[in-house]
């Protein structure tokens, strides 16, 4: 580990020449090569991910994305629309539904994976032919299970934090195969100096020799929970696709199509929001792996699944339930 912050002088750009340091160097050959990219850039936050993506355009430029309160919109609305860029919700669900929205300014389709997306190689194909750039945010899921760029993809971001296990450090990537938006991306970390630290940088490295095992664990233990889960009384519904009513669906042949496996992450449903908020409110081992939110009625509670003892996480939340 290199654990001076003092960066690399390369003339001719970035900040006076400033680069980057050996561990962050390493890192970003070892997560790009993991997600088949040909550059890998690592960031400190996942909002300095998204400040830096959104660099990529200006005054007048037009971004399609689709609808959600998140730290993309947010940041469109509150930062990018200051910026002179201007924005449009769209169903990243539906081709057509895309190409009705399209303006001849616009520059770039955000679609989160795999929560809002259709066919991915067919939206990245349009946007590619019509000089449109796409930009595909991993959210529940890591190189190991999408691999984006196959499917046609630009750019491709997301947090580390599955990469490192239990969230030890909140860093973010951004990967792409196109040389031009790479040399773009390169310059903007560099002058803005938000690169993820040499420290971070070498524990990232040291967690992601265990990340394969680790995955591994995770989907046998989301798998039990998730099978467990459905059959008890209190929970309405249990949205993971092995255990819902997917199977035989479009969105599950979808999945597979995209998909390497189904993940770590699943999703339940609760009578009442009273309820969602004890259960939140008891939780033990869980920690800040149970969130509650998703929906209008707060009845909808998220689970993260580690390489913890499944029968004790399961314990611990049927505790919680207990008497409520």
């Amino acid at each position: 580990m290199e654990e001076s912050t003092t960066r690399r002088q390369h003339g001719g750009g970035g900040n006076d020449g400033l680069v980057g340091d050996l561990s962050s160097e390493n890192l970003e050959t070892i997560t790009g090569e993991l997600a088949d990219g040909i550059v890998s850039f690592a960031f400190h936050s996942r909002l300095s991910v998204l400040s830096t993506v959104f660099m990529l355009f200006g005054i007048g430029d037009h971004i399609l994305t689709p609808q959600g309160d998140d730290d993309s919109n947010r940041q469109l609305k509150q930062v990018c629309r200051r910026w002179g860029i201007s924005y449009d919700f769209v169903d990243t669900t539906d081709l057509a539904a895309i190409q009705r929205a399209v303006l001849c300014t616009t520059r770039a389709i955000v679609i989160k994976s795999p929560a809002q997306f259709g066919r991915l190689e067919d939206i990245c194909s349009w946007a590619k032919k019509n000089d449109i750039i796409s930009i595909v945010k991993h959210e529940f899921v890591t190189p190991q299970l999408q691999q984006s760029f196959e499917f046609g993809a630009d750019i491709v971001y997301g947090e580390t934090k599955f990469l490192t296990g239990q969230k030890p450090i909140e860093g973010g990537l951004i990967l792409t195969k196109n040389r031009k938006l790479a040399d773009q991306i390169d310059y903007f970390k560099n002058i803005v100096l938000n690169m993820l630290d040499p420290q971070d940088c070498w524990l990232t490295i040291h967690e992601l020799k265990t990340f394969s095992a680790r995955m591994s664990r995770a989907r046998q233990s989301v798998q039990k929970i998730s099978a467990r889960l459905k059959n008890h009384p209190k929970i309405k519904a249990v949205y993971y696709p092995e255990f819902s009513d997917l199977p035989g669906l479009p969105e599950y042949e979808l999945m597979n199509r995209h998909l390497a496996s189904t993940g770590t992450v699943l999703f339940f449903e609760v009578e009442t929001a009273a309820l969602a908020q004890k259960i939140l409110h008891k939780k033990l081992q869980w920690l800040d792996s149970i969130q509650i939110g998703l929906g209008k009625q707060d009845i909808f509670l998220r689970l993260s699944v580690g390489v913890e003892d499944p029968d004790d996480l399961l314990n611990d939340l049927f505790a919680a339930m207990e008497g409520l």
